[in-house]
Formats: C-alpha cells, sequence, structure tokens
C-alpha cells in the first residue's frame, strides 16, 4: 500500500467514525458499540458493495469513479470542501494544486505587500508557513509572524493556548484549513504532523478527526497594549501563478477599537504616510485561523 492510498483509507476511517446511524436514516440498537458507522453501513447508504468499500479503506482500489465517490461522500456526509479533498485523496497523481514553497517569491508580490502601508499583510504556502510578512504583520505579531513561522505550530503553542479567548475553536479551525489547503505527501507537511503529534497530545486527537476545510475569510483576536484585545477580519487571496500560495490581510472590525489601534499602528511606522501621530505600543498578537 503506497502513502497515497493510506492517506484515503485513513480518511474514510476518521469520518465514517464521526457520523452516527441517525445522521444517515439508519436505526440505532441499544446495544451498539461501535463509534461511528461500520463500512458495510457506509457501503449500503453509497449504494456499493461492502466488498468494494473495504477494497477502498485498505488501498486495494486505485480507480474509484466520480460517482462513487460522490455516494461515498454523501454516506459520509461530506460538505463541498471536504468532498474536494476526498477526491484528491483519491486521485493524488491527478491534480497538483500545491506547487514548490521552495521556490523563489515573486518581486513584485513582496512589493504588493510591502505596499499595504496602513494593513498587516502576509504570504503563506500551502504548508501555512509564511513565506513574507510586511511590516505592519511584524508589529502587530511581535515578530511571531515573521518568515518561517508556521501558522499549526502557533496555533498550538503556549502564548496562543493561554491568551486565546476559545483556543479549541482556534485550533480545530487551524487543523482543518491546513488539511484542506496542504498536500497530503508533501514532505514538510508530513514532518509538521511528525513533529507535533510527538510534543502534543491535543494535536494529535484533533488531527486524527481529519477534519478538511478551506479558509478564506473570518476573525482574528489580537491582544494589544494599550488598547486591549482587538477584533480583526482577516481574507485570504489566492496567488494567481503561485499554486497553494495565499496573501493574508488583516484589517480592523467595524464598530470595535481595531481600526484605531492599526490606524496608530501604521502610524509610528509610517508617519509620513498617515496622519495619525499616537505612540507605538509594544504588543502580543493571537492569530485565529
Amino acid at each position: 500500500m503506497n502513502e497515497s492510498t493510506s492517506a484515503l483509507g485513513d480518511y474514510l476511517r476518521a469520518r465514517r467514525d464521526v457520523v452516527q446511524p441517525e445522521d444517515v436514516g439508519l436505526p440505532r440498537d441499544p446495544n451498539r458499540r461501535v463509534r461511528g458507522l461500520r463500512r458495510e453501513e457506509v457501503a449500503a447508504v453509497a449504494a456499493i458493495s461492502s466488498d468494494y468499500y473495504l477494497r477502498l479503506e485498505q488501498g486495494r482500489d486505485h480507480q474509484p469513479s466520480d460517482q462513487v465517490l460522490l455516494a461515498i461522500a454523501r454516506a459520509l456526509r461530506l460538505g463541498g470542501e471536504a468532498t474536494n479533498y476526498l477526491f484528491r485523496l483519491a486521485r493524488p497523481d491527478a491534480v497538483h494544486p500545491f506547487g514548490s514553497p521552495a521556490a523563489a517569491l515573486d518581486e513584485d508580490l513582496l512589493r504588493l505587500i510591502e505596499q499595504l502601508s496602513g494593513t498587516p499583510a502576509i504570504v503563506v504556502d500551502s504548508n501555512h508557513d509564511v513565506a513574507a510578512a510586511n511590516d505592519m504583520a511584524l508589529a502587530v505579531g511581535g515578530g511571531q509572524l515573521s518568515e518561517g513561522t508556521n501558522l499549526v505550530a502557533l496555533a498550538f503553542s503556549p502564548l496562543v493556548r493561554r491568551c486565546a479567548p476559545r483556543w479549541y475553536d482556534l485550533a480545530l479551525g487551524a487543523l482543518a484549513s491546513f488539511r484542506y489547503h496542504s498536500d497530503p505527501l508533501d514532505l514538510r507537511r508530513r514532518e509538521l504532523v511528525k513533529v507535533l503529534s510527538r510534543r502534543d497530545a491535543d494535536f494529535r486527537r484533533l488531527w486524527n478527526r481529519h477534519d478538511a476545510a478551506a479558509s478564506f475569510t473570518g476573525r482574528t483576536r489580537h491582544v494589544i497594549n494599550g488598547t486591549g484585545m482587538v477584533t480583526l477580519r482577516f481574507q485570504n487571496l489566492v496567488v494567481p501563478g503561485r499554486p497553494g500560495h495565499q496573501v493574508i490581510t488583516f484589517v480592523g472590525e467595524p464598530g470595535t477599537p481595531g481600526p484605531a489601534a492599526l490606524a496608530r499602528l501604521a502610524a509610528a511606522l509610517h508617519p509620513l504616510h498617515l496622519n495619525v501621530h499616537e505612540p507605538l505600543s509594544q504588543d502580543v498578537s493571537v492569530v485565529s485561523r
């Protein structure tokens, strides 16, 4: 069994573990001991043979049709993004959306994020490694968003655990995004999972859920000295011609102290560009992906 088929089997087993019989219209036996669905139940709901489904989980069938994959996705109650991820696992050689994280970034892209003088902006690759950050992002993050930082590892750091008001949701979202956007066969991803699994029991437990979901927009919470807890909105922008890379920008949530906090920060960093003259405060940030 190669690694791609093993990944598919792991995903199928993990997802059927979280689906209950009543979720798919099946009766629940009061003496039932299985955590989720049995293999034969998935097969019955998907209208395929139990033996065929078993072969998929065991990596003994490498050519499932679109119809079969969609039927399994429905049986496992997968949403659109999770279904997309299922197809990527089933056909790793047919899709190459990730690119090479080692290649140098385009100079125009670096100039673009530096021109966002009032907006924190970073570039991340498919493994959520920060490939570049403008000075606003470096200031907001207190150095945590510098090049080479991994946002998944950051989410499981002691600082974020201590400061994030809803750490469990943050961590779950970070892992779902990491799984969805990264390449299951990528050596960097495998090393990250290995290291974090070894040192963090929460990571192991949540990673084994096999959640997969795209992350394009949402809210982040940052603690900034002199302001307190600040809510920002992030927006992930796909980089054309740079598969797997995204620019992430952060803006203040309207009606909160966030816009004013960023304006003060921008004024301190770029006094000639913005007409706001308040001192820059040392800050600590919590990034919620």
